[in-house]
């Protein structure tokens, strides 16, 4: 299927499951869980778009993978394009004169699709974009289907560890957002649900610290995350097995223990945690090395909430020490592993004093 060629007008069929259905074509699912929010483009970049189609220029080709259950394709690269041009079909956006480059201002300015002459519909009816298509093999190894997403996405704004993470982790990105309400609505460790699953992230990476030994060696917060993510979702999945399903099993046994960082957000923010609104690095190693301490213990929530403003006192004591931190608590060159693992080691060492533990299980 590669170098094969798709007309708008039929892409706009077949991605509608409905009329794939009826005519007897695979749909094209444009919203795949893995696929990265979507978000209208700005009214230059819609404008330029449609205009390029209008001159018949060249564009890059679509990409496509076969989904799960091999009965449809699901959009692999282009989604921001192929979205775009279904809103204009639909009506949702008008042409901006200004932002075009050859098309005369004065002719196409605030036109929708319906008030374009039947020449130029005909012409975005009738553009062809090139498709490509990977092979159903790419789906189930991690690190083919990562390299992909992130080659094939260089050509659009540049994708975070979260972003090429959710091309096989979205089972997890998907259940850690139906927890959003409670950080956003709740608390005040995040003012917003955050873009590009970034809240998705500051969640996983407090997860995977939570885990990690105080020796574990890491670059950087994002690392250690991909560190966790590696061990505990990919290496162990074998050849034959499925990894999206893996991916679930994984979830599922973590949900508890998901919970139980949200509630800990939920006490923290109640007994008057400083949240900066920022989710900083020492927020998330604090609330990690707190998790790791209480989420093994039979009587986790009543310990938590005795000792909720015990633990944000040892917080506090560590802005005041650290002489590392701005007036928003985050730390001064937060990049640097050392001083991250070192703040690690300081976190535990109050922490066993408070609880009267040698070291954190």
């Amino acid at each position: 299927m590669n170098g094969n060629l798709i007309s708008i007008k039929h892409l706009c069929r077949i991605s509608d499951k409905a009329i794939a259905e009826q005519i007897d074509e695979r749909w094209f699912n444009l919203s795949p869980n893995f696929q990265r929010d979507f978000t209208p483009w700005n009214n230059k970049m819609q404008t330029r778009l449609i205009e390029s189609i209008l001159l018949q220029r060249s564009m890059n080709p679509l990409w496509v993978i076969p989904s799960p259950d091999q009965l449809s394709d699901e959009i692999f690269d282009g989604m921001h394009r192929c979205k775009t041009i279904l809103r204009f079909l639909k009506g949702d956006f008008k042409l901006k004169g200004n932002e075009l480059l050859e098309l005369s201002p004065d002719m196409y300015h605030n036109k929708t699709f319906k008030k374009l002459s039947i020449t130029d519909q005909q012409t975005i009816n009738n553009f062809t974009l090139s498709l490509n298509k990977l092979s159903f093999e790419i789906r189930n190894d991690y690190k083919k289907m990562k390299d992909h997403y992130m080659i094939l996405n260089r050509s659009s704004s540049s994708l975070n560890w979260q972003e090429l993470n959710k091309v096989f982790m979205y089972p997890l990105f998907d259940y850690l957002k139906t927890h959003f309400h409670v950080l956003v609505n709740q608390t005040t460790f995040s003012k917003s649900e955050g873009s590009r699953f970034s809240l998705q992230g500051t969640l996983i990476e407090i997860l995977a610290n939570s885990t990690m030994p105080v020796d574990a060696k890491w670059s950087s917060l994002p690392d250690m995350a991909d560190k966790w993510i590696q061990k505990a979702f990919v290496d162990p999945v074998k050849d034959d097995d499925d990894l999206i399903k893996h991916v679930m099993h994984v979830t599922i046994d973590l949900k508890e223990k998901i919970v139980f960082l949200i509630d800990i957000i939920s006490s923290f923010s109640v007994h008057g945690f400083p949240f900066s609104g920022k989710e900083d690095m020492l927020e998330k190693l604090f609330i990690s090395r707190v998790l790791k301490l209480l989420v093994n213990m039979n009587n986790k929530k009543a310990v938590l909430a005795l000792r909720a403003r015990d633990l944000i006192e040892i917080y506090t004591e560590l802005v005041q020490e650290g002489g590392d931190f701005d007036e928003n608590h985050a730390v001064i060159g937060s990049r640097n592993a050392t001083f991250q693992q070192k703040c690690v080691r300081s976190i535990d060492e109050k922490l066993c004093d408070l609880f009267s533990v040698r070291r954190l299980q």
